[in-house]
């Protein structure tokens, strides 16, 4: 905000004074006067001053005498300006002006430095809803993007006092108000950038799951797809025991942790049993004790359901990364209109070494930014993610060869039906051995 002055200079000393803006300064000598300047040569009420806008209005107050402004008598009122110089007998006065500070200017952090802070803000709003918005830029050449993202950042900024950006892509921004009222601050956006597509959503979920979400409102339905990808021996028996309980009336709970496939496996059940099922969302049931159901959630007691069954993380299936990896992108170069795109071999071998803590939606997310990032129709590495790019040679030769012992080893369970007798004959080793290396693996036999 731009601020009014004075400097007051007495024949014994001189000091500043900021004039506060919507009130009357009373310049003066004693309790009377709002500013005191001390000297016997100005009135209790000598002048007031108040700040208008691009001035100061002086008024001579009644019974003040000798009030000069730059030489010249005043014996009403007079504008002041910056630099003016203010005589009341034996006292100056010297206005200036300090103009407002321009706001600074918001930028796009990087997209992974923007899911950080993302992650950030989730936790510390303990379930509180946060307003998430993309905006997808329409084709333009680089100089009017430019332009028409500055447009975009300054109306936000205009409206809300905390919002923070990241560029998915060049054409691709994302943003966040922790506000539940930041979807009415992205409508505006439909004056700034008509033709751009804006989605927004207000939520409480996990980054990930609201990424999810939000690409599947800015780039369309086109990346869901009916067919599960099933690729991995595990996923497969998991997909057998489903089916086979399409006919019973037996309670179902398949757990695992987030974005793994749990509701990809009730999915491809409801298909397959038609009406015969009922599926209760996680946060309606914590506990069993309601009738019908199939669930599927990672935070629920085990007891009381009569089959149970476990999906592993995509860490313990790496078979499927790359069969997911490559189908997630063809759905989205689809939507995006980029149908040369293609993964890049050492994109590839980084998404194979890569442990996936979000599981299969975080792949998915990855790849869905990947084809909008994607400078060229090649995805190499530097359209990954910087964590997931920058991994050193040390740690792909020890990730390559723990994903070497984990295949070998998930090729010959599946081989055997999970007899781990048999494996470890299959492989010419102890039968200890095959436990311990399960174990150091986090290979669990599927649920039956």
């Amino acid at each position: 905000m731009a601020r009014w002055s004075l400097l007051v200079v007495t024949p014994s000393r001189a000091w500043p004074v900021e004039l506060p803006p919507g009130r009357v300064t009373v310049v003066g000598r004693g309790r009377s006067a709002s500013l005191d300047v001390g000297h016997p040569s100005v009135s209790e009420r000598h002048v007031g001053l108040s700040v208008r806008e691009g001035f100061v209005l002086l008024e001579v107050l009644r019974g003040a005498l000798d009030v000069r402004v730059n030489d010249v008598p005043v014996s009403g009122t007079a504008q002041l300006h910056a630099g003016d110089e203010v005589r009341l007998g034996e006292v100056r006065l010297v206005a200036s002006f300090v103009p407002a500070e321009p706001p600074a200017r918001v930028s796009p952090l990087s997209f992974d430095d923007f899911l950080g802070r993302l992650t950030d803000e989730v936790t510390r709003a303990r379930g509180r809803p946060l307003a998430l918005g993309a905006i997808a830029m329409p084709p333009l050449n680089a100089s009017a993007r430019q332009a028409l993202t500055r447009r975009v950042i300054d109306e936000v900024a205009r409206v809300a006092q905390i919002a923070w950006w990241g560029a998915a892509a060049s054409d691709l921004l994302v943003c966040c108000v922790p506000d539940a009222a930041g979807d009415q601050v992205f409508a505006r956006l439909a004056a700034v950038a008509p033709r751009a597509r804006v989605a927004t959503l207000v939520s409480a979920d996990a980054p990930d799951r609201l990424l999810e979400r939000l690409w599947a409102q800015v780039l369309g339905d086109g990346l869901d797809a009916v067919e599960p990808i099933v690729v991995d021996p595990v996923m497969v028996r998991l997909f057998d025991v489903m089916e086979s309980l399409a006919d019973g009336d037996r309670s179902v709970l398949v757990v695992g942790p987030p974005g793994s496939g749990r509701r990809t496996l009730l999915q491809h059940l409801l298909r397959v049993a038609g009406d015969q099922r009922t599926v209760i969302a996680p946060d309606v049931a914590r506990r069993p004790e309601v009738e019908g159901r199939l669930l599927a959630t990672s935070e629920v007691e085990l007891e009381g359901f009569d089959v149970v069954v476990q999906v592993p993380p995509l860490r313990a299936r790496p078979l499927e990364v790359r069969a997911l990896a490559e189908a997630f992108l063809a759905r989205a170069r689809s939507v995006v209109g980029r149908p040369r795109l293609h993964l890049a071999p050492d994109a590839l071998a980084l998404l194979s070494l890569w442990p996936w803590p979000g599981n299969v939606r975080e792949l998915k997310n990855v790849m869905v930014r990947a084809a909008r990032a994607s400078v060229r129709d090649e995805v190499g590495r530097d359209a990954l993610p910087a964590p997931l790019a920058q991994r050193g040679p040390t740690e792909d030769l020890r990730d390559a060869l723990r994903l070497a012992e984990r295949e070998l080893l998930l090729e010959a369970l599946g081989r055997t039906r999970w007899n781990v007798t048999a494996t470890a004959q299959r492989l010419g080793m102890p039968r200890r051995t095959v436990v311990y290396r399960m174990a150091r693996l986090g290979l669990k036999r599927p649920a039956r």
